[in-house]
């Protein structure tokens, strides 16, 4: 075992923190995944003795930080963070303000409750609803690095924190999901330039502004991913982008924007586009910014990306678009395509629970399509 190069414990039920407390004593491992691994919720600081370790995917796990010896890894080229939910229909902070609002919006009261209420289950962990291989160990990490620090620093549900340093993984190819929060990150992602695949939460209007002048260095950046959970959301952050990469393929927007940042529409290589909770209004020409990016031929408009009731597809726009792909409509009524729209347009995908009249006037979760007929090159639409 000692010899062992790739170990992948992907989806492994059962798979508990202590499992892990000898990983360090796997010298020679290049690639390590406990992705989807539901009870994993730390990682042991004996992971810095994997020096030779190229790959680490912690995916869809509850890990909230990572350990500071992860800096040791200097070989490390694919770091793949995000952490899984506790509830994905509640962010810690809305979890905190129905805590609170329990307990007399009292804060202090919040945290020494929790604090109690944790101790005692680092006690009896038995009846808690985990798995019947944790122990009393696995319970006080699950409280003391997840649960209540999670509510107490109201971090978003997907980010994960890492430590001062990370700029020495020279190496790294592909970092995130990880939180940005803390200023010394946004400063260590800017010495990684031989970053291609970025993505991260925690951008505010504190930040933001550092977080621009980082994205302009990282001139080998192909793939971007930037959410921000609640109010203001991405609002007035993105504005101060001079030198978006040139070289970026993939862009993820997920949260509050009102306003299409200018600089998007000089991604003159951009291929893919998602866009979830950023509330564009249909009629600001935001559209046509989108529709007249040369290479777009993938685009997701997602739950919330785009407000009022109708939005329309003019002529000559999209023209290199080939997959369509819609979540939540919202107040969105009616969607339009005009003559000319979309002309290589193969798939279009209506997602969630959306029922697709050809008639006006739709009520509840229903939405209507004007100008299918004008789909010259359509091959599967799933409505």
């Amino acid at each position: 075992m000692r010899l062992l190069r790739v170990l992948d414990l992907e989806g492994t039920p059962g798979l508990a923190d202590h499992h892990l407390q000898h990983i360090g004593k796997l010298l020679h491992l290049k690639y390590f995944s406990i992705r989807g691994c539901d009870d994993i919720h730390h990682l042991p600081h004996s992971l810095g003795n994997l020096r030779q370790l190229h790959t680490l995917d912690v995916r869809d796990t509850r890990i909230l930080k990572l350990p500071k010896t992860i800096i040791k890894l200097r070989m490390l080229t694919y770091l793949r963070l995000g952490r899984k939910s506790i509830d994905k229909k509640v962010s810690y902070e809305k979890l905190e303000e129905k805590l609170a609002n329990s307990m007399g919006n009292n804060r202090l009261c919040l945290l020494t409750s929790g604090s109690v209420m944790l101790c005692a289950a680092c006690c009896a962990p038995r009846h808690l609803g985990y798995s019947e291989d944790m122990n009393r160990h696995d319970v006080c990490t699950v409280a003391c690095c997840a649960r209540l620090p999670a509510v107490a620093k109201r971090l978003d549900r997907y980010g994960v924190l890492a430590p001062r340093g990370m700029r020495k993984l020279i190496g790294l190819h592909t970092l995130g999901v990880v939180n940005v929060a803390r200023a010394v990150v946004i400063q260590d992602i800017k010495k990684l330039t031989w970053l291609r695949k970025l993505a991260v939460t925690g951008i505010n209007g504190r930040n933001g502004e550092n977080f621009c002048s980082t994205i302009n260095n990282l001139n080998r950046l192909e793939s971007l991913s930037i959410r921000s959970e609640g109010e203001p959301g991405l609002c007035e952050c993105l504005h101060w982008m001079t030198s978006p990469p040139e070289n970026l393929q993939s862009l993820k927007l997920y949260g509050n924007l009102i306003k299409l940042p200018r600089w998007v529409q000089r991604l003159q290589n951009l291929v893919k586009l998602n866009l979830r909770s950023t509330r564009l209004s249909g009629h600001d020409g935001d559209v046509e910014v989108l529709g007249r990016m040369p290479n777009l031929a993938i685009l997701h408009l997602l739950e919330k990306s785009f407000q009022g009731e109708e939005l329309s597809f003019q002529i000559g726009i999209f023209r290199s678009l080939t997959v369509l792909v819609f979540g939540n409509f919202g107040d969105i009524k009616l969607v339009k395509f005009d003559q000319g729209a979309m002309p290589k347009l193969e798939q279009l995908q209506v997602r969630n629970d959306w029922r697709v009249s050809a008639e006006n006037g739709c009520s509840g979760n229903e939405v209507a399509f004007s100008g299918l007929d004008f789909l010259p090159s359509i091959k599967e639409a799933r409505l």
